[in-house]
């Protein structure tokens, strides 16, 4: 095994020295850098998918357990398929993007796909220990948000002229930003999973509609 890892590595030295780039100065990076920051479209649609990825990584399939947990008892691998169902209709919201992608009226599609939100938020408050609609509504969040975030993003990109190796940055740190700030929230609150999920969920869709109809109809 370590004849194997020193033969990778001294392989990686000859192909990182003949692959090598030249070095981009500090200064570059700053120019970079204030060009995406600058940029309010993107910043706005950064948000966007952060918020999205924060409601359904951090708060939904993050505590999983304990939201179900009062609907019903569930083993391991019960909840480990519930959490398989919350990346399925993650990965339908995608391919479901993905068809209208050429359509020239996603900006409104996006004002009415977040409106599939509140609809989870009444159904999980409405039957929150009956397991299999408290699914649905996380299901139906999980898709909302599979939806968002890829138009988000690319939208994003879309509206950087240079630089995306440091749009893609800034995204990822958007992910990192807005789950610290929904774990720190849930933390210093004191809630069960069971009640701040559905704060989470209002809380989510509010700035998600304003940032749709925001960048629906901007003016800058």
């Amino acid at each position: 095994m370590i004849a194997i890892e020193t033969a990778m590595l001294i392989y990686s030295l000859i192909v990182l020295r003949k692959d090598r780039q030249p070095r981009i100065n500090i200064k570059t990076i700053l120019t970079i850098l204030k060009h995406c920051l600058t940029t309010k479209s993107c910043i706005l649609n950064m948000l966007s998918t952060g918020i999205g990825y924060a409601l359904v990584m951090q708060t939904i399939i993050g505590h999983i357990y304990g939201i179900v947990k009062y609907s019903a008892t569930l083993s391991y691998n019960q909840v480990n398929l519930i959490v398989f169902g919350l990346s399925a209709s993650y990965i339908l919201g995608i391919f479901s993007f993905r068809t209208l992608v050429n359509y020239d009226k996603l900006p409104i599609v996006r004002i009415l796909i977040t409106l599939l939100i509140p609809v989870a938020v009444i159904i999980y408050l409405k039957y929150y220990t009956i397991l299999f609609p408290l699914l649905i509504s996380l299901y139906l969040c999980s898709f909302t948000v599979g939806f968002l975030n890829p138009l988000s993003s690319s939208f994003a990109m879309a509206e950087v002229k240079e630089g995306h190796g440091m749009a893609s940055a800034l995204l990822t740190f958007s992910f990192a930003f807005t789950s610290a700030i929904y774990s720190f929230t849930q933390t210093h609150l004191k809630m069960p999973p069971i009640q701040f999920t559905p704060i989470s969920m209002v809380f989510s869709f509010s700035l998600l509609f304003i940032l749709a109809v925001t960048l629906k109809y901007k003016k800058f």
